[in-house]
């Protein structure tokens, strides 16, 4: 049975959360209502969808999610919007075995750990004068009064006073 899907919306779901499962994304596509296709809507098989967005995350059609390395992964996603378990789920791990595997890599608990290495990538933006509230959205925080309070508990120093080069 023919699958259709929207390219626009498949190009804004990747670019807003891009390290999810494929899987994830194929429980959304369904047929569309016939007014609502238009040129940026195109028929295909429900295996070339499974097939394209695999290739795109570098999986196999039909295969398990296969365990990526954590530390490389970590370190490329630390801006990420994800909770725990959606890092977990990305890596190709449960939430349990991510949270082992990590203790592995790290001594910091994975939450710690990011908060950690967004603050570190924040004080590096804040160095070369960037604003603060960018320098605070652009590292993965939602808030830039809790991010001013952590970062004055980690640095000794307030954002502001390390742009300026206190």
């Amino acid at each position: 049975m023919p699958v259709y899907f929207n390219r626009l919306s498949l190009q804004r779901k990747v670019e807003k959360r891009p390290f999810q499962l494929f899987h994830l994304f194929l429980l959304t596509v369904k047929d569309p209502e016939p007014n609502m296709m238009s040129e940026n809507t195109h028929k295909t098989s429900n295996g070339d969808v499974r097939a394209s967005l695999a290739s795109a995350y570098g999986y196999a059609p039909g295969l398990k999610s296969r365990k990526i390395d954590l530390q490389d992964f970590m370190e490329k996603n630390y801006k990420s919007d994800m909770s725990m378990s959606e890092f977990a789920r990305a890596s190709g791990r449960s939430l349990s075995t991510f949270k082992r595997d990590f203790k592995r890599m790290s001594e910091l608990s994975p939450e710690r750990w990011l908060t950690d290495r967004r603050l570190r990538a924040a004080y590096e933006l804040l160095k070369r004068g960037r604003r603060v509230s960018d320098a605070c959205f652009d590292v993965g925080f939602k808030n830039v009064s809790h991010f001013s309070a952590i970062f004055k508990k980690k640095f000794g120093h307030t954002p502001g006073e390390v742009r300026k080069g206190i």
